[in-house]
This record gives C-alpha cells, sequence and structure tokens, in this order.
C-alpha cells in the first residue's frame, strides 16, 4: 500500500476494550465528563471504577434514577476507597444521611461496615443489619450493640436455627436481663420482706428482745436502702417511728417508776437502817463470841425499831413487809444468840469437828448446820469468810469417813478374793501357789481387823485344806519339763522370722500340754518359768501378727467403705444430666484406691471382689453408653464435614465448618482410640475447606492472633477470680458471666493454639463452677452450722431457766450473737426469738415432752431421705409408717414434697425447748445427717 492511500485511509471506531485502556490516562474531570448514558454500562462501570471520591460518585451510588448495574458499581467504588483509606467513614456518613443507605456501601468495605455498625443508635437498623448483614463480622457486632429488651426478643426468634453466632450472643445478653430483672425481684422480696417485719415489730409488746430485734432490722434495711422504693421507705420509716415511740413511751414510764421508787426508798431510810442493823448484827455473831456483844445492843436495835416504825406510821407510809422482815431478823438474832452460847461459836465447832471420831463427828456436823442456816437473813450484808470454812470442815470430814470406810471394805474385798484363789490352787494341787496366798490372806486378814463370821470360817477352812495337801508331786516328767523350759528358754531373743519362730513356740508348748495331761506333776515353778520364757520368746511374734491382723482388718473396712460410697454414687447420681469427665475420673481414682487397700482377711476376699466388680460393672456399662452415643454423634458430624467439600460456595461451607466444631466441642468423649480417630478425620475434612480460602489466609492470621490475644487476656482474668474466697467470689459471678460472654464471642483462634485455649477455659470453667458450688455450701453450711448452735445454747439456756437461777446476763449475751448473725437460712431466726420469748413460761413438763418429739422429728426426717433409724427406735419408726399408711394410703412424695417435709421438721426442731443433754446430741446428731442431704 502506497503512503498517500495509508494516509487517506478512513478512521476506523475504537473498540470498548481499547476505549476502557485509554482511561488509565485521564484525569478526574476528564473521566466525569466521559460519563454518557449513551455509552454501555461496562464503560461507564469501568469510568467509575477509576473515580476519586466526588459528588458525582455519591450522586450514582444514591440515584434511583441511576442503573442498578452503574450503582452498585459506584457503590463498590466507594467501598474500594474506604478499604484504601482514601476515604472515612466519618467524610461518608457526613455526605449520606440514610445510615441505611450508608451501611449498604459500607458493607463493600469490611473495616468500613464494621466502623459504621459502631456509630450507630438506631436499634430497628441494628436488628435489619444483625439479621442480613453481608458479613458474620458485621451481624455479630450488630448484635453486640442492641441493648433494647423488646429488639433483642425479636432477633432470637429470627436468628435461631438461622446464625448460630448471633443467636448466642442475642441469648447471652437475654440471659443477663433475666439474671438482673430476678435479682431486682429477689431484692424488692428482701425489702418486702423487712418491711413486713418492721410492721410487724409495730404490733408486738415491748419485751427483753424488742429493742435488739429493732436494731437488726435497721441493720438489714441499710444494705438495701438505697435500692429500695419511696414506697417501701415511706412503710419502713412509718414501722419504725411507731417502734420508737413505743420505746420512748416505755423508757418515760420507767423513768416515772425509778423516781417514785427512789422517793420512796429515801422515805424508808431509817426502816431499811433497821433492817441492815439486824444483819450486820447476825454476821458479827458468827465471828465474835457472844461475850462481846451484849444483850444491851439487842435491845437498843429493838427500840430503835419500834421508833423508826411508829414514825413511819405516822408518816402514812407503807411499811407491812419490812414490819415483817424486821421481826424476823429480829427472832433470827436472838436465836442464833442462845445457840451459840449453848454450844460455842462456829469456829469452836469447826475445831471440834477436824479431830472427831465417828461416833461424836455427826453431832457436830449437825450443830455447824444449824448455826449456818442462820446465813439465809444475810440477804443485804456480806457474808462472814467462816461460813465456808465451815462448808469445808464438814467436806473434809465426810471424805475423811468414806475414807476409811471404803479402806475396811477394800482389805474385806481382797480377803474374800484370796480365799476364792486359794481355795482354786488348793483343788488344783499347787502348793506353792496355795501358801503364797495364804501369807497374802494373813497381811490382808490384819489390815481389815476383825473379819465377819462367813469369812472367818473360810479362813480357817482354807488353813486346814493346805495342812492336809501331801506332797502329791510325781516326779517321772520333772526332767522332760525341764528339757521343756530350756528349750523355751533357747528361744528367747531368737533371729529366727516371726512366722516360722511362732511355729517352734507352739510344738514346744504342745508337748508341755501333752506331759500335763491327766492332772499328774502341776510343778508350779517350772511351768512359770516355761511360761514366762513363752510369753518372751513370743513377743516379736505377737507385735508382728496383731500388726499385720489390724491392717488386713483395716483394708477391709476401707474396701467396705468405698463399696458403700460407690452404691451411694451409683443411686443419688443425677446420670441424665452427667458429668462424664467427673464419672471418669471417679472409677479411676476408686480403682487405684481398692488396689491400695490390700492384703484383707481370706474370708473377705471373694465377697468384696464380686461386690466391687459388680458395682463397676455397673458405672462402666453407664460409661461405655455415652461413649457409644458420643461416637454416633461425632460420626455424623465426621459425615457433614466430608460432604461441605462438595460446595461451591466456599463461604457458605466455611460457616458449616464452624458450626459443625462448635457442635463437636459440644458432644463428649468416646473411646480414646475412636475419639483420635474420628478427630483426625473432621480435622482433615476442615482443614481441606479452610485450604480453599487462601486469599483470606492473611487477614484471618492477623484476625485469630488478636483473638488468641483477646483470649489469654480473658483467661488470665477468670484465673484471677478463682484467687477470690467466700461472699467476695460470688459477688464476681456478673462478671465472670461477662468475661464468659466475651470469651464466646471471641471469634475463631489460631488453630494451632485454639485446641488448649478451649481446653484451658473448659476446665477454668469447670474449676469456677466447683468453686460456686463450694462457697455455696461453705456459706449455707455455716449458716447452718450457726444456727443449730444458737439452737443448743438455748437449749441450755432454757434448761438453766426452769431450775430457777438467774440468767439475765446469759440472756443479754445470747441476744448479742442474735443481732451479729447477717444472715438467717429459711424461717430459723422467727423460730429462735419465739421461744426466746417463752423461755420464762415453760414448765418442766415441756423439756420432759422434747426429747420424744425430737425423736419422732428424726424418725420422720430419716424415712423422707431413706436412711436407716438406730435399732432402738426401729419399732417407733414401724407404728409411725403404719399410722401413716392408714391416714395417707400408699401415695409417694415427690422430691419437692420432700424438700418441704423437710423444711417443716426444722421449723417443729427449732421450735422443741430444752431437751436434757445426753438425748439431745444423739438425736441432733441423726437430724442433722438428714438435714446435710437437702442443704
Amino acid at each position: 500500500m502506497s503512503f498517500f492511500s495509508r494516509l487517506f485511509k478512513s478512521k476506523q471506531p475504537l473498540t470498548l476494550e481499547e476505549k476502557i485502556a485509554e482511561l488509565k490516562g485521564l484525569d478526574q474531570q476528564q473521566l466525569i465528563d466521559r460519563l454518557n448514558t449513551s455509552e454501555p454500562e461496562a464503560y461507564n462501570c469501568a469510568i467509575i471504577a477509576h473515580l476519586a471520591y466526588c459528588p458525582t460518585l455519591v450522586h450514582h451510588a444514591l440515584n434511583p434514577q441511576t442503573s442498578q448495574q452503574l450503582k452498585v458499581a459506584a457503590r463498590k467504588r466507594l467501598g474500594t476507597l474506604l478499604d484504601q483509606e482514601n476515604l472515612t467513614v466519618n467524610t461518608l456518613n457526613g455526605d449520606i444521611k440514610d445510615q441505611a443507605v450508608l451501611l449498604q456501601i459500607c458493607g463493600y468495605s469490611g473495616q468500613a461496615g464494621m466502623a459504621l455498625v459502631e456509630q450507630i443508635d438506631n436499634a430497628n437498623l441494628l436488628l435489619e443489619v444483625a439479621q442480613s448483614g453481608s458479613t458474620t463480622q458485621i451481624r455479630q457486632a450488630a448484635a453486640s450493640k442492641i441493648e433494647e429488651r423488646g429488639v433483642l426478643e425479636q432477633l432470637v426468634k429470627r436468628a435461631q436455627n438461622k446464625d448460630k453466632a448471633v443467636y448466642k450472643i442475642v441469648k447471652n445478653k437475654l440471659e443477663i436481663y433475666k439474671e438482673i430483672k430476678a435479682q431486682e425481684a429477689q431484692m424488692t422480696q428482701e425489702i418486702n420482706a423487712i418491711c413486713n417485719q418492721a410492721e410487724q415489730l409495730t404490733k408486738r409488746s415491748i419485751d427483753d428482745i424488742f429493742h435488739a430485734r429493732k436494731l437488726q432490722i435497721e441493720n438489714a434495711w441499710n444494705d438495701f436502702a438505697e435500692h429500695a422504693s419511696g414506697q417501701a421507705k415511706e412503710r419502713f420509716h412509718s414501722a419504725m417511728n411507731i417502734c420508737r415511740q413505743k420505746l420512748d413511751e416505755i423508757q418515760r414510764h420507767e423513768q416515772e417508776r425509778i423516781a417514785l421508787k427512789n422517793a420512796e426508798k429515801e422515805a424508808k431510810k431509817e426502816v431499811h437502817d433497821v433492817l441492815s442493823a439486824w444483819q450486820q448484827l447476825i454476821a458479827r455473831l458468827f465471828v465474835q463470841p457472844t461475850t462481846e456483844i451484849t444483850r444491851s445492843e439487842i435491845a437498843d436495835i429493838e427500840l430503835q425499831q419500834s421508833k423508826v416504825f411508829t414514825d413511819a406510821q405516822n408518816q402514812a407510809l407503807s411499811t407491812h413487809k419490812e414490819e415483817q422482815k424486821a421481826e424476823e431478823l429480829k427472832n433470827a438474832a436472838h436465836s442464833l444468840f442462845s445457840t451459840i452460847n449453848e454450844h460455842g461459836t462456829l469456829s469452836q465447832l469447826i475445831e471440834q469437828l477436824k479431830d472427831a471420831s465417828e461416833d461424836a463427828g455427826p453431832a457436830i456436823k449437825q450443830r455447824i448446820i444449824q448455826l449456818k442456816q442462820y446465813s439465809q437473813y444475810l440477804i443485804d450484808a456480806e457474808k462472814p469468810e467462816i461460813l465456808g470454812r465451815s462448808q469445808q470442815a464438814i467436806e473434809a470430814w465426810n471424805a475423811k469417813l468414806k475414807l476409811q470406810t471404803q479402806a475396811i471394805r477394800d482389805q474385806l474385798r481382797k480377803v474374800s478374793d484370796l480365799l476364792r484363789r486359794g481355795s482354786g490352787a488348793v483343788s488344783a494341787g499347787h502348793v506353792g501357789r496355795s501358801r503364797a496366798i495364804l501369807r497374802d490372806l494373813e497381811d490382808a486378814k490384819n489390815a481389815a481387823g476383825e473379819l465377819p463370821n462367813h469369812l472367818a470360817v473360810k479362813y480357817e477352812s482354807f488353813k486346814e485344806s493346805i495342812n492336809k495337801l501331801g506332797d502329791w508331786h510325781e516326779f517321772a516328767v520333772t526332767p522332760k519339763k525341764e528339757a521343756l523350759v530350756e528349750q523355751m528358754q533357747s528361744l528367747v531373743n531368737s533371729s529366727l522370722p516371726p512366722a516360722p519362730l511362732a511355729d517352734k513356740i507352739h510344738k514346744l508348748q504342745e508337748q508341755w500340754k501333752e506331759l500335763c495331761r491327766g492332772g499328774q506333776n502341776q510343778d508350779e515353778n517350772l511351768w512359770q518359768e516355761f511360761h514366762k520364757a513363752s510369753q518372751e520368746a513370743y513377743e516379736p511374734c505377737k507385735t508382728f501378727f496383731e500388726k499385720q491382723s489390724q491392717e488386713r482388718e483395716q483394708n477391709a473396712e476401707q474396701r467396705k467403705t468405698l463399696i458403700t460410697q460407690l452404691n451411694e454414687y451409683l443411686d443419688a447420681y443425677d446420670w441424665s444430666s452427667a458429668d462424664w469427665k467427673e464419672v471418669e475420673k471417679t472409677l479411676r481414682i476408686a480403682r487405684d484406691a481398692w488396689q491400695s487397700y490390700w492384703p484383707v482377711p481370706r474370708k473377705d476376699i471373694k465377697i468384696l471382689q464380686d461386690e466391687f466388680d459388680r458395682l463397676m460393672d455397673s458405672l462402666y456399662a453407664k460409661l461405655k453408653a455415652e461413649h457409644e452415643r458420643n461416637r454416633l454423634k461425632k460420626q455424623a458430624i465426621v459425615d457433614q464435614a466430608s460432604k461441605l467439600l462438595e460446595h461451591t460456595d466456599i463461604q457458605e461451607a466455611i460457616e458449616s465448618a464452624k458450626r459443625l466444631q462448635s457442635q463437636w466441642q459440644a458432644v463428649g468423649h468416646c473411646k480414646r482410640k475412636d475419639d483420635q480417630a474420628l478427630w483426625k478425620a473432621f480435622r482433615a475434612h476442615c482443614d481441606a475447606i479452610f485450604e480453599k480460602r487462601s486469599q483470606e489466609n492473611e487477614a484471618q492470621r492477623d484476625e485469630r492472633e488478636q483473638a488468641k490475644m483477646k483470649a489469654l487476656d480473658l483467661l488470665q482474668q477468670l484465673e484471677s477470680k478463682l484467687d477470690l474466697k467466700g461472699q467476695d467470689y460470688l459477688d464476681a459471678r456478673a462478671d465472670i458471666d461477662q468475661i464468659n460472654v466475651e470469651f464466646k464471642n471471641i471469634g475463631e483462634l489460631p488453630r494451632a493454639d485454639s485446641r488448649a485455649i478451649f481446653e484451658h477455659f473448659n476446665q477454668l470453667q469447670e474449676s469456677l463452677q466447683n468453686k460456686i458450688r463450694e462457697e455455696r455450701h461453705a456459706l449455707v453450711e455455716l449458716q447452718w452450722q450457726t444456727v443449730f448452735t444458737l439452737a443448743d445454747e438455748l437449749r441450755q439456756l432454757e434448761r438453766t431457766s426452769i431450775s430457777g437461777a438467774d440468767i439475765s446476763e446469759e440472756l443479754g449475751q445470747f441476744q448479742q450473737r442474735m443481732i451479729e448473725v447477717k444472715r438467717w437460712p429459711a424461717d430459723s431466726q422467727h423460730q429462735l426469738e419465739e421461744r426466746l420469748k417463752n423461755i420464762n413460761a415453760l414448765a418442766q413438763q415441756d423439756l420432759d415432752n422434747s426429747a420424744t418429739q425430737l425423736r419422732m422429728l428424726c424418725i420422720r426426717s430419716e424415712i423422707v431421705n431413706q436412711l436407716q433409724t438406730p435399732e432402738e427406735d426401729k419399732a417407733l419408726r414401724m407404728e409411725y409408717q403404719v399410722e401413716l399408711l392408714r391416714n395417707e394410703g400408699l401415695g409417694q412424695a415427690t422430691p419437692a414434697e420432700d424438700d418441704q417435709n423437710m423444711v417443716e421438721y426444722l421449723d417443729l426442731w427449732l421450735q422443741q425447748p430444752g431437751c436434757e443433754d445426753n438425748a439431745y446430741k444423739n438425736l441432733l446428731e441423726r437430724f442433722r445427717k438428714c438435714w446435710a442431704i437437702r442443704v
């Protein structure tokens, strides 16, 4: 082709690809100018993909007139700019007011979508995002921001069986609402209970515990006052004002009474001086010779008495009781004065009693007692020290007389025993032993003095029997016995092991018995040597066999105890919601413990082993069935995982794999071999699925590392909670639940660390739950221990009160201890307060009936808890059950009814007063054993 032909050749139009290629060299305005609806959509979309952020880009992203393809391209471009950080959410938020549209645009950017969700405050919009957000992260973030309970309840219904991660987040939030509501209801209930107690207190009469009860209610109110409603506060303060008014009125009356009493006391001062003068005179008569107290002193007091009471009558004072008392004291002074003149002073009688004979002592002691009786008139005067010495003198003389009598009785008892032993020795032909007994008998006879006739006759008969006993020994076996003695003595301190040594000793003893058969040649001296050598030689064997026997018996008892515990475990454990890890641990510990309790007595081996094997087979059967159920569940999960490889939507496959992983974690253990094989297969399927998303690995790796750091931080926070104790730990439960929610929503963890982190988390959960149970149980146990201790103290106060003793101080101390109790379980406080209120109205019959009532409560509690009743009460239990069957038929109570029965029995137990000590200790142990099952 010529140059001219090429120069003037007609120009051909550009293709679409060439037009798009030209766009790279254009500036922003040129790109905007080339947007033309007459151009193909692909060309306009390519222009949009090159635009920077500008109004034109926003216009095409929002304009309803724009074609769908161009609108999507504009929104994707905005998402790309956000990901490239060439555009911020705040800038976009300023230009686009519709948050729903803004969220759709930001959905094309993972980071921007999450940032925008954090800025949304509209609950309904968050609900929509949580339900239909473009990514799992955005849906979870929206769900986490929703706080309104009504919106959460809508979302939990929509997410169930559709989005497990969102469902779990919302479900945990609703659980928190539920717990908060329960706590508020509990607090309201406790506040109302305190108000009711305050209002009941206003109806109660003023008694010894009114003030203490008021203080206790006020202390309880202080714990809840800031949470109380206005109505509750008005109720409480109104009741407290009434109580204070009642106390003020009582105090005013008491002050008036004291004022009147003091005025009367001042007016009767001279009267009381006369009473005091008589008492001081009686006190001096105990310590001073009567010659120093003349009758003129008595006459002076009588004259003073006559004048004082005459003046009192002139003043219109009521002195009838004082006149009677003065006459009693006057008569006592005269009588005491005469008695001392007749028999001597108290000091003289004490000296006489020290050296008094058995015959004269009783009369002197009676005179001392007669003088001491006058001390009852020393009501307001200090009792002389000589009264105490007189009582000591009486006790010393009684003890001396008792010792003398007992010594004689002991000697006569010894004489009788020696006569019995001597008669036996004579009958057996033991001459040496008989003569030795005779020597001891003569010593005892001399110490006892004159023997009673029946012992004297036996003594003479015994002496005559010894004289008649001839030398009947036959000496044919003596050399053989001497040889046996030498052989036995050679075994003393032998180096033989215990078993062979015992066998040799036994053989020598059998030979000795053979020589002594028929009663021949019972040589006592040789026998004593042989027996002594036997005992010394056998001592190492005895220790060895006793220790061996004790070990066997102890091991048998340990095995029986273990069997009992396993039986109780098998029967009482809730297998429908079993903790199988704990079951496996229990079985392993039981097996190790069984093997450690060895050896046992031969007679017990088979019986115990058969029972143990039966129990272990039963437990392993339950464990094996659980393992098989778990194996089938895991096999089903593996099968589902294998089918995920066929999915074309990799994101959906990954989400499904994650759900299967959660299901796998929820399934318990199976046999180790099966578990490892299934896990290997399941892991391989999951790994194959995750390999397909290679383009997302880097971002996911960073996300997983962040999740790992957060998980480790949360685990550390959980570990720190385990260091708390008692109520502090229980109060931290809300923090623990919040940490658990954060952990469960933490997202995916690095594959290498995930298993260890989740195992650590599960271990911490188990430790936290165990600690909750332990701390709660410890607190409840402590509360009930306090209640039963106070009940026992009150029982002792009741017994002391019924005896007539003054227990005012002890009652005050007891009331203070009740006030110091912060929390009372059940209705225990009310029961003890009622007993305390009625303590002065108790009769002996109430205390006598208490043991019977408590015994029946123990029997009823043992029936409810299916425990054995002691042998002495089995007949009473049978009688009660027959009566129960006659009245109520064969119906069986539910566990809830049994719990209610035990609460009723506890109230009845705490109502019973003053049971005697020996019966109460045994009954309390039985009842607390029953109550511990229900706590």
